[in-house]
């Protein structure tokens, strides 16, 4: 095999396979033979369980603070680009039911989505770099995420579905809203996709009045995950680490 120029990788077996110690082959967090047999058998919540485990009994990620920080973090960019999602999708319907919209409306309406437009770039520049965090912290983390996520309509976890209604969004009615292709076609992209956010029109005008002062505050401590503890974890957040669960991993406690 030569060396020069390009690499070339051989087929079928290779000198290097039989070094005296196996283990100089892999590398820290390469597949383990259990989670290959879970894959064959097609076991998916075992194999899932299996990588959960692996991962949080990793000593570097129990003595890390940012064990749970980076998927917070991950997960905190999801709902902000969801939120500005839905918040585009609703000035595009006030502008449209205007029929003769003034020049000055126009210029507001224009305005408003170049700042969610900005706004959207810069958190799916944040949402990649937690999600490079995530592939280059833990090799059972990165394949469990990666697994779950390959799942297009990973969001309509029954646990995701059931904290939608919870919060008073559309999975509640039969409008449908949460699985509507237009979410992707906004600034926000396929991040954009999933539940229900304060800036939801169609969840605003069923219920009837807008979020201030208290309510909203009341809200917020309820429900945003931007609402976690100092260190970066969930210590002791029962519903923040079940949505968590459910988010990353694809898991719920039976």
């Amino acid at each position: 095999m030569s060396w020069s120029g390009s690499t070339t990788v051989s087929s079928g077996s290779e000198m290097g396979d039989e070094l005296s110690d196996s283990s100089m082959l892999s590398l820290p967090g390469d597949k383990t033979s259990e989670e290959i047999r879970l894959e064959e058998e097609g076991c998916f919540r075992k194999l899932q369980v299996f990588r959960y485990n692996l991962y949080h009994k990793d000593p570097k990620v129990s003595e890390a603070s940012e064990g749970d920080g980076v998927l917070i973090a991950l997960l905190e960019s999801e709902e902000k680009l969801r939120s500005n999602c839905q918040e585009e999708i609703a000035l595009r319907h006030q502008i449209k039911e205007k029929t003769s919209p003034t020049s000055r409306e126009t210029t507001k309406f224009e305005k408003e989505m170049a700042v969610l437009s900005q706004n959207n770039w810069e958190e799916i520049r944040i949402w990649w770099f937690s999600h490079g965090s995530i592939l280059g912290s833990s090799g059972p983390l990165k394949r469990a995420f990666e697994l779950w996520r390959h799942t297009t309509s990973w969001y309509m976890h029954s646990v995701l579905v059931e904290n939608c209604k919870a919060r008073g969004g559309c999975c509640g009615r039969d409008c449908g809203c949460c699985v509507d292709s237009q979410r992707a076609s906004t600034s926000a992209g396929a991040l954009g996709i999933g539940h229900y956010t304060r800036h939801c029109e169609c969840c605003s005008k069923h219920r009837g009045f807008e979020f201030s002062g208290n309510i909203s505050k009341g809200y917020n401590f309820c429900f945003e995950f931007n609402q976690s503890k100092d260190d970066g974890t969930l210590k002791n957040n029962v519903y923040k680490r079940r949505i968590l669960l459910a988010s990353i991993w694809g898991l719920s406690v039976d």
